[in-house]
């Protein structure tokens, strides 16, 4: 997409593309394995005017290196009491950024992660993490389980 304004009479300012893209998970993920990175299967478009989700992936694929503000969020359906749970955004296998909460009563919690960030162009993803003793966390299908992603940023 591209925004012209016209400036004066004789000057037409282009302004760079900037991409927005959110992305949510459409049903629950039951029963999440313990200490060990999941990802989560984002597969529900929420706004994505510039086609740069890939929802068969689960992922958000950003076009062009630039910085941006990146974020996303769980809701946890159910989980054990005393358990630590973490959000991470990830770029194809590597851990750019994690937010972790320490729980301290069952039933249903949400939290999210925002950065801002230069990143590279690829693909993006949200995975989650907790420490329960045994597969006893769910993530649930809810609009503060997703991935966003707006710029590229002029800095």
């Amino acid at each position: 997409m591209v925004i012209r304004s016209q400036l004066d009479k004789d000057t037409i300012y282009t302004a760079p593309t900037k991409y927005y893209c959110r992305i949510r998970l459409a049903s629950q993920m039951l029963n999440i394995a313990s200490s060990s990175w999941v990802k989560v299967l984002l597969d529900t478009d929420v706004t994505d005017e510039d086609n740069i989700s890939d929802l068969p992936n689960n992922r958000i694929v950003i076009p062009t290196n630039g910085y941006y503000m990146i974020g996303g969020g769980l809701a946890i359906l159910n989980s054990d009491a005393d358990i630590r749970i973490s959000v991470g955004l990830f770029r194809y296998g590597t851990l750019i950024q994690q937010s972790e909460v320490q729980k301290s009563i069952t039933g249903y919690t949400t939290w999210c992660i925002t950065s801002m960030a230069y990143l590279a162009s690829g693909g993006f993803y949200l995975y989650a993490w907790n420490n329960a003793a045994g597969a006893t966390t769910d993530i649930a299908q809810s609009v503060n389980t997703n991935l966003w992603l707006y710029g590229p940023l002029d800095l």
